[in-house]
């Protein structure tokens, strides 16, 4: 093996600024070669990532409907935590963490050193994870209070330019009526319970009472979308019925290859907008059967019989399609 073979060979575990070939000390001198290499790579990369995500996030949260999905998944999230540390799964996961603990203990420790019990954790009165919840529980509320002008907006946009179908447009109708006494009961029980307003209107109605005619009112929005959902795929299925039709026909009356070729990506762009409109029905179609069912248990006395410890999750993936989504169509420069 030549020389300079060698020396190269011993310097690649070498401290920077130690020359090839010594067995000196490690000089307080930095190589900025060897340094730019490694360091300042992994770093920039690093904050690079991050503000992206921070940019993400900045996009995400500036509009409406961002941060009240973004706000959502904290409070669901949180709810859903709180309630799986509470679980027997958690219970039995951190007993066989502890068990664990004890037998690497045992191992490190002497026989002289005496062995204390693991305490036994107590669950305090007040949950820091229900609490995040019913804080975020709060800011979309109050965010909300002004919901009456984007839902004023929307029923303009459809009376400018009402939906075809019959059945669609009287759907759509009765659904700005639901929608718009969800969001005005809302706010009035809302600012009751802030003791913004009397904590009785006309000596009768109370806020739990306007709460849930409010989350009533979303679920009938909610079987409105459904009916919406049935009708609109009954017109996909009959337009594409009609497609297929005028396609065959024009199909054989195509002489050239090129008229035909054209045709045919016609097609695959008309394929692949059915496509994308089929899976967007059913990301609406779990979301509105999700809502549904939890407006529906949240409004009635007794509930449906949806366990409080699912109601978290529950939430959380009505909203799962429209966060992931959003996030993805967020392009950063």
């Amino acid at each position: 093996m030549p020389d300079s073979d060698r020396q190269q060979g011993d310097c690649i575990g070498a401290f920077p600024g130690t020359e090839c070939g010594t067995k000196s000390k490690p000089s307080t001198d930095i190589d900025p070669h060897r340094v730019g290499k490694c360091q300042p790579w992994s770093i920039s990369a690093g904050l690079r990532s991050m503000d992206i995500t921070a940019q993400k996030i900045n996009i995400l949260i500036s509009s409406s409907i961002g941060q009240d999905t973004a706000l959502g998944s904290i409070e669901y999230l949180s709810h859903a935590l709180h309630y799986f540390l509470l679980s027997r799964i958690w219970r039995k996961l951190k007993a066989r963490l502890y068990a664990l603990l004890r037998v690497i203990q045992r191992r490190k420790t002497t026989p002289c050193q005496h062995h204390s019990r693991p305490e036994r954790v107590r669950t305090p009165p007040w949950s820091p994870l229900l609490s995040l919840s019913t804080l975020m529980f709060d800011t979309r509320c109050t965010l909300r209070l002004l919901g009456l002008f984007s839902i004023w907006t929307w029923g303009s946009e459809t009376a400018k330019a009402p939906p075809v179908d019959r059945m669609v447009r009287t759907l759509t109708r009765l659904q700005l009526l639901a929608t718009t006494s969800y969001q005005l009961l809302e706010n009035v029980a809302f600012l009751m319970s802030k003791d913004v307003l009397p904590e009785r209107l006309w000596g009768r109605l109370d806020g739990e009472k306007l709460f849930s005619w409010s989350l009533l009112s979303l679920c009938a929005h909610m079987i409105l979308q459904l009916g919406k959902l049935w009708r609109e795929s009954v017109l996909r299925k009959e337009e594409d019925r009609k497609v297929m039709l005028s396609s065959n026909g024009c199909i054989n009356m195509i002489d050239k290859e090129e008229e035909s070729a054209t045709g045919i990506g016609d097609n695959d762009t008309e394929i692949s907008i059915r496509q994308e409109e089929t899976t967007e029905a059913r990301k609406s179609l779990i979301s509105s059967l999700t809502w549904g069912a939890l407006c529906a248990h949240w409004g009635m006395p007794a509930g449906i019989g949806i366990p409080e410890a699912f109601i978290g999750a529950l939430s959380f993936v009505a909203d799962a399609w429209e966060l992931r989504d959003t996030w993805n169509s967020i392009e950063v420069p």
